[in-house]
């Protein structure tokens, strides 16, 4: 079997992609400055979920399309002469667009793959980034076992290493939103567009090593959201640039230059030098194109005293300190304070955090004022406060 059809090449990120210890909150070596609060106190107080981030990529979907009726028929076939885990084992590896029409052949091979633990568990926990495969056509690509084990094995984002609660489709690996907005890993392009620069064939791209995905129709965004209703087939310029080098004349040589060029400049307009615009508008076509191919994907713990579902929180501390982004004039301070902004968090990796955020131990102070005084205290902070 073609292992590209649920291995990706670049699954796994080097520890030279990592963000600078620079970039990271400061842990100091002291006591809590929260004193014995709980976690549960913690959480509930200084974290907060960003729907905002969820409703800006691939969302509300809540259908799985269906091909075909399903007849009652309780018989697989020469299939139900196979051992049961041998027959799982095949289900799992063949691609998940296969395995979903497999489903509906009829009431036994409906109530069969239903019954496998690793299909159910991640319909369940991820039904919306299984329907956003499905009906982009990405899920033709990718078999259920590559998807199940990356909900289940890791939560890291595939460049920086933080929490990736997103799924980047023509990749089919984690990414962080930050990212997703700014990184050329996760810089899409349209297929037609692919072929012409890259000069490549359509025989490069039915070897399933570079997976395809259609554009769908909603509202894409996060400070504006606009409607996107044109579809288009996108494919990840990183898979095609690495297909591409395989076979390199000077013209292609060139081009690939030329298409680096376009990504330096366009994140140092908008991934870098705040100076210019904040990532997070949709000034940029490709923000939104960026958007488009991204779907909600959480992280289940599967080895807790029972599955947790981890679908990332943020601080406020960080979220207050992006409202003083217009009055920072250093850019790097900028950049920061939006990649903070934009980070999410585990609940373990959120308590280690707020450790060394000292604008959420400002926020805990005035969180226990207001609880010992009866005061009631304005939860904002003040730039000069701090």
């Amino acid at each position: 079997m073609d292992n590209s059809i649920y291995r990706c090449p670049l699954l796994q990120y080097s520890s030279t992609d990592l963000p600078t210890s620079s970039l990271l909150p400061t842990v100091t070596a002291q006591d809590s400055p929260f004193g014995d609060a709980s976690d549960l106190d913690l959480l509930s107080s200084l974290a907060y979920r960003r729907s905002d981030l969820d409703d800006g990529v691939i969302n509300a979907i809540l259908y799985f399309p269906s091909h075909y009726p399903v007849h009652y028929y309780p018989s697989m076939g020469l299939f139900d002469w196979l051992p049961r885990f041998i027959l799982e084992d095949i289900l799992l590896d063949v691609d998940l667009m296969t395995l979903v029409r497999c489903r509906e052949l009829n009431s036994r091979a409906e109530a069969l793959i239903d019954d496998i633990t690793t299909y159910r568990r991640l319909r369940q926990s991820a039904g919306n980034a299984v329907a956003a495969l499905l009906c982009s056509g990405a899920a033709s690509f990718f078999s259920t076992r590559y998807v199940y084990s990356l909900m289940v094995l890791t939560s890291a984002c595939n460049t920086c290493g933080q929490f990736g609660g997103f799924l980047f489709i023509p990749q089919g690996v984690r990414c962080c939103m930050y990212c997703l907005l700014t990184r050329p890993e996760f810089l899409p392009m349209s297929k037609h567009t692919a072929k012409r620069v890259f000069w490549l064939s359509e025989t490069a791209f039915r070897d399933g090593s570079i997976p395809v995905m259609e554009g769908l129709s909603g509202l894409y965004g996060l400070h504006e959201r606009r409607a996107v209703s044109r579809k288009r087939l996108f494919v990840s310029v990183a898979l095609v640039k690495e297909k591409a080098a395989k076979n390199l004349t000077p013209r292609m040589v060139q081009q690939m230059e030329n298409v680096e060029n376009i990504d330096d400049e366009h994140n140092a307009n908008a991934g870098m030098a705040y100076e210019f615009e904040d990532p997070r508008s949709v000034v940029h076509a490709t923000h939104l194109t960026r958007l488009q191919c991204a779907v909600p994907f959480p992280f289940v713990d599967i080895f807790a005293a029972g599955p947790i579902i981890q679908t990332g929180i943020s601080c406020r501390g960080c979220k207050q300190v992006a409202t003083w982004v217009p009055y920072m004039f250093s850019a790097e301070k900028k950049r920061r304070a939006i990649e903070m902004e934009l980070r999410m968090y585990t609940e373990d990796d959120f308590l280690e955090h707020i450790k060394g955020c000292e604008v959420a131990q400002q926020l805990w102070k005035k969180v226990i004022c207001e609880a010992v005084n009866g005061e009631k205290v304005d939860p904002s902070i003040s730039p000069s406060s701090t």
